[in-house]
């Protein structure tokens, strides 16, 4: 039922990709069934034109006739076949573009989630590197065409007779079952060999990876990482020994049926050419005519039968596709409104969370309100759930109960564009991309004068202002070397920075740094924070950091512990209680930067 449904689905979103290349396709597979069983007509042709001694005149034109059919239908059918390759490939692109599309507005929670990882995982699999759309087309395509080509001699075969079309049929029934019996063996052979290429993929990557080298050598992981990549090389070395042996006895079954089924057609055409027994008197054209068709049928039907089966085979990797397809994507409500921009306050109230499939609740009845152009830290130990809340905040997952209020309204009441235009989210996994300094700081904004202005100005308030003067291109250097002659190597301090351009230059109402800062030294980041306080004062900001540098600086911290509120005051009213967890942290973090500096002193 899953088969036939996706398969349903594919040829549904084929047609809708591209209705030129399914009309190009059938009509290119007629076009060759009808040239093939041409084929198959001109010994037959030939020789009854020597049977019935035919003068010079009329041979020439017989002969001249076939050469002209054969030459019209051969540029016909080649002219089908290099449009249809070309609309295939276009077909192609567009499936891969339909899953990128998807992947692009999937609902943020499916992302996190293990189960459609692994779904994801598979549909891009099967799409990019099996590249089974491709596949599935061609079985389509092979099928069609075969099922004209062996209606058509069937027809011709059982016109001779009714008797060596049933036995004909009947060898054919025995090879679909000894193919299929065998396939079964090798799909579920092949369906095996997935995590094992993934684990081979990865160890392989590993050691090939420039990034991986630096480790690799340091702390002598290369034989561990070889002993892994030849253990995993061995185990699909042995699948696909198997898998070789099953199509080996597939193929020596096909042969031997062939040749049976041949014997039977010339015993049999030799007694229609000598008696009447088996019906009349056939000459040595039928004769010819018989012969042809019993070794396409047979070479035709076993191209069929594999066909068919690999196309149910390849549908099973097309269902992960399909499946990712109908996964629910971000959708405005219908009675979504748009957001303004300009941020007022934002409260949670009594929310609480767990993530998807899970019992344990990471955030439990968290109530806090955060005013117009306050600076919140937000503090806490790892787990406390302060990446979590976050997340909350930017609507990547919605909380299990309670509701968080934006401006007074529930931040699901925002269209999903406005809204996030309204946020700047520095995270502490945060991305840049192997793109000019340019479209990662502007993204699709093409920036004016004005804009590189502020671009520049930004810069210099995050200490970037001496790296970018050494840089041979400007603003259109490209991050990493991978792609591009104008590559440059960035360190991750130096990344880091560009995040916070890139957060800042958005110019939205809120900005939330999560652990913005982990790559540079306390000292730079006391800087950056006391600057970036300067150019985020008439705007909203969170900071999350382990370093309490942000704190001094920020009006209130929030104070998480355990996922739950433990504190939401000031710097100087939290020192005062010498119990709390933030007075313990803060101190104890003091302390170890002081005797950090005696050291060094010294």
């Amino acid at each position: 039922m899953k088969k036939s449904k996706a398969f349903a689905m594919m040829i549904s979103q084929v047609y809708r990709a591209n209705k030129t290349y399914m009309i190009l396709m059938i009509l290119n597979r007629v076009f060759l069934a009808l040239y093939n069983l041409f084929l198959i007509f001109i010994p037959k042709i030939f020789i009854q034109m020597i049977e019935e001694k035919e003068d010079f005149s009329v041979a020439a034109g017989i002969i001249l006739a076939v050469t002209a059919a054969l030459f019209i239908f051969y540029n016909i059918n080649n002219y089908f076949k290099r449009t249809s390759e070309i609309e295939e490939q276009r077909t192609i692109n567009e499936f891969e573009i339909m899953i990128t599309e998807k992947l692009m507005n999937l609902e943020y929670h499916f992302l996190e989630d293990a189960k459609y990882l692994d779904l994801k995982e598979k549909a891009l699999t099967g799409i990019k590197s099996f590249n089974i759309c491709r596949k599935i087309l061609l079985n389509i395509s092979e099928i069609l065409e075969k099922l004209l080509i062996v209606s058509g001699i069937l027809g011709l075969i059982l016109a001779f007779s009714l008797n060596l079309f049933l036995m004909l049929l009947a060898s054919e029934v025995i090879l679909v079952f000894i193919i299929w019996k065998n396939q079964k063996k090798s799909r579920f052979e092949y369906e095996s060999l997935m995590p094992l290429t993934r684990k081979y993929n990865y160890f392989f990557r590993s050691v090939c990876l420039l990034e991986s080298q630096k480790d690799v050598r340091l702390y002598n992981m290369a034989e561990l990482l070889e002993k892994n990549f030849l253990n995993f090389n061995k185990l699909l070395t042995g699948r696909f020994k198997k898998i070789n042996e099953l199509e080996a006895s597939s193929n020596i079954f096909s042969a031997f049926t062939t040749y049976i089924s041949n014997a039977v057609v010339i015993v049999y055409a030799a007694f229609r050419m000598v008696g009447t027994d088996y019906g009349p008197v056939i000459g040595i054209s039928d004769f010819a005519l018989l012969l042809s068709l019993s070794g396409n049928f047979t070479l035709n039907i076993k191209t069929l039968i594999v066909q068919s089966i690999d196309l149910i085979n390849n549908i099973s990797y097309i269902i992960p596709f399909e499946e990712v397809m109908e996964l629910k994507e971000m959708k405005d409500k219908s009675d979504s409104v748009r957001f303004s921009g300009e941020f007022e306050n934002l409260e949670f109230k009594d929310v609480s969370f767990r993530y998807p499939g899970t019992e344990e609740f990471i955030l439990k009845n968290i109530s806090f309100k955060i005013n117009r152009g306050e600076k919140i830290s937000l503090v806490g130990l790892n787990g406390a759930g302060k990446t979590t809340l976050i997340k909350l905040i930017c609507r990547f997952f919605e909380p299990t109960s309670g509701e968080i209020l934006l401006n007074g309204r529930n931040i699901g009441i925002y269209e999903e564009t406005s809204f996030m235009d309204g946020i700047s989210c520095v995270f502490q996994d945060f991305k840049l991309f192997k793109m000019s300094l340019m479209d990662n700081i502007s993204g699709n904004k093409v920036p004016d004068s004005k804009n590189l202005t502020i671009i520049d100005g930004l810069l210099k308030k995050v200490n970037f202002e001496r790296n970018f003067k050494n840089l041979p291109y400007g603003l259109e250097s490209v991050i990493g070397k991978d792609y591009s002659e104008k590559g440059i190597e960035l360190s991750g301090g130096q990344l880091q920075k560009l995040a916070m351009v890139r957060a800042l230059y958005k110019d939205s109402g809120l900005i939330i740094m999560d652990e913005p800062t982990s790559a540079l030294d306390p000292i730079s980041e006391a800087q950056i924070y006391e600057n970036f306080n300067e150019m985020a004062r008439d705007k909203t900001a969170i900071y999350i950091s382990h370093r309490m540098s942000s704190s001094k600086f920020s009006d209130k911290i929030l104070v998480l512990n355990r996922g739950e509120v433990e504190h939401f005051d000031s710097h100087d009213n939290l020192m005062k209680m010498r119990d709390s967890l933030y007075y313990k942290l803060f101190t104890a973090q003091s302390e170890n930067y002081a005797a950090n500096e005696s050291c060094n002193a010294s």
